[in-house]
């Protein structure tokens, strides 16, 4: 499953890559006398370009970190196709404006005022190229976390199978139109462990057979997901996890309630409390 990231990182990675191609052109002969008005030297030119690598092989990490290899190689040749096909028609535009303006006859007066007004575009078109990105990072900076990632995540092995396991909303769940109480939970084996894995159930008390085992974690593979009813969710009660390997052999791992999930018992007791009233 594709990792789930906001839309605020698809955009980060784009700004990212358009930075970096706008650097690349600049670092061009024809197309810096188009976007800058004028010849480049030879250290500006190898400084553009510098720059303008180095933005696109800070997007290729970003995207392989946060969408992993396998998704990230994808997103970021798609990245690398929409940002240089919107800095070609952003250029040709420019170049299409440039042409039109030579054509015309106007005052040397308008002309400098014009100009002072390019190059005031221009100065905060660059502070806009510099700051967005900054801003956008910050938004993803302090987005939630994905629950596999937080710091309530439980960390664990059973059998062979190394896992993660954590509350989608950690110490809350949620409650269905007919009043019921329930959590979902996020399961992630680790990537060699992962194709191993037949099936993976959960629930509330030890089940008494593999037909008892619990509600199954939907997903085939990488980031699964079950969610299970907490009616009767007590200080007493246990989580239990079962697993079925590829080879039919069966695995199972509980944790204490209250021990493990206490704001999540105390979210309950706190619903019970005020649905008695």
């Amino acid at each position: 499953m594709m990792p789930n990231i906001s839309i605020f990182g698809y955009l980060f990675v784009i700004i990212l890559a358009i930075i970096g191609f706008l650097f690349l052109a600049m670092g061009s002969k024809k197309e810096s006398l188009v976007l800058l008005n004028r010849e480049i030297s030879n250290k500006e030119r190898i400084l553009f370009k510098s720059f303008g690598w180095s933005f696109l092989v800070v997007t290729f990490f970003i995207c392989v970190y946060l969408w992993t290899f396998s998704y990230g190689m994808f997103l970021y040749l798609a990245v690398l196709i929409l940002a240089s096909l919107l800095v070609i028609v952003f250029i040709g535009f420019k170049a299409y404006k440039k042409e039109k303006n030579n054509f015309e006859n106007i005052s040397s007066k308008v002309e400098n005022e014009s100009l002072e007004k390019f190059r005031f575009a221009k100065i905060v078109g660059i502070i806009a190229l510099v700051l967005l990105p900054l801003g956008v990072a910050y938004s993803l900076f302090t987005l939630p976390k994905h629950p596999l990632v937080s710091e309530n995540a439980i960390k664990d092995k059973i059998g062979e199978f190394e896992f993660v396991l954590a509350e989608h909303i950690s110490g809350k769940g949620f409650i269905t139109p007919q009043g019921m109480p329930m959590q979902t939970f996020h399961l992630r084996f680790c990537q060699e462990c992962d194709l191993k894995i037949k099936y993976a159930y959960l629930r509330i008390n030890k089940p008494r057979n593999l037909s008892n085992a619990g509600i199954v974690f939907d997903s085939p593979y990488w980031d699964r997901t079950s969610t299970i009813q907490l009616n009767n969710l007590n200080e007493k009660s246990e989580l239990w996890l079962t697993v079925v390997s590829s080879n039919g052999e069966v695995y199972q791992k509980s944790w204490n309630i209250k021990e493990t999930f206490p704001k999540t018992l105390e979210w309950l007791e706190k619903y019970k409390m005020e649905n008695m009233k």
